[in-house]
């Protein structure tokens, strides 16, 4: 019992440090980022940040993660349920909704992208490999079944993921600044239920297979 208490202290340990750790790798980036800085955020000492989560290099490739694995549960998707190519799709685009709420990771991104992409880990590129491979898996289903027509799955997966994405960083800063608002107004200024449904409807439009 009391090795069991303590690997479970240890394991809440190390998740307060990826935690704290997320925070100062989204506000600043890899390159920008001190462990000693992080240590201190964390309330720990240096060495035991060492202990508990390995060196910089290594604690950020836990904070990435920690955040993807939430990220490609959302968007994973089931294709051999009973679900209906249209309802497969639907729940992709939930999915992929509820991944643009993960404020941290595209800070972390979009901070290694504008660096030129040095620090840009390949789990990231992985996982949108996996985003684009689902849904063309979705799609190829529902032409099978005569519901979808044929087309470019990268460019169905781009239209979700940059609407998204998009949405849930800029337009927050546009609603404050009193622009649009009649658009933006009914819809909020970060993605909900309604601004899914609004992509729905657009998705559809490209993808349904005319009756």
């Amino acid at each position: 019992m009391a090795k069991k208490k303590e690997l479970l202290s240890r394991r809440e340990k190390k998740q307060h440090i990826i935690n704290i750790a997320t925070q100062v790798f989204a506000k600043k980036g890899y390159e920008g980022a001190r462990v000693e800085e992080i240590a201190a955020k964390a309330g720990i000492s240096k060495w035991n940040l060492y202990y508990y989560a390995g060196d910089k290099e290594t604690l950020y490739s836990y904070v990435l993660d920690d955040l993807l694995t939430g990220v490609m549960e959302d968007m994973d998707i089931n294709l051999d349920s009973d679900q209906s190519p249209e309802e497969s799709m639907r729940a992709f685009i939930r999915g992929m909704g509820k991944g643009a709420t993960y404020t941290p990771l595209h800070s972390i991104v979009l901070r290694e992208m504008f660096s030129g992409g040095k620090y840009l880990p390949d789990k990231i590129l992985k996982a949108v490999d996996r985003g684009v491979t689902i849904c063309k898996q979705i799609l190829a289903k529902g032409k099978k079944q005569g519901t979808f027509k044929e087309v470019n799955p990268f460019v169905v997966f781009m239209t979700i993921f940059g609407f998204l994405h998009y949405y849930q960083i800029n337009i927050p800063h546009i609603h404050k600044a009193g622009l649009i608002q009649q658009y933006i107004g009914d819809l909020g200024p970060t993605v909900s239920d309604k601004v899914i449904k609004e992509l729905e409807k657009v998705v559809f439009d490209h993808i349904l297979a005319e009756k």
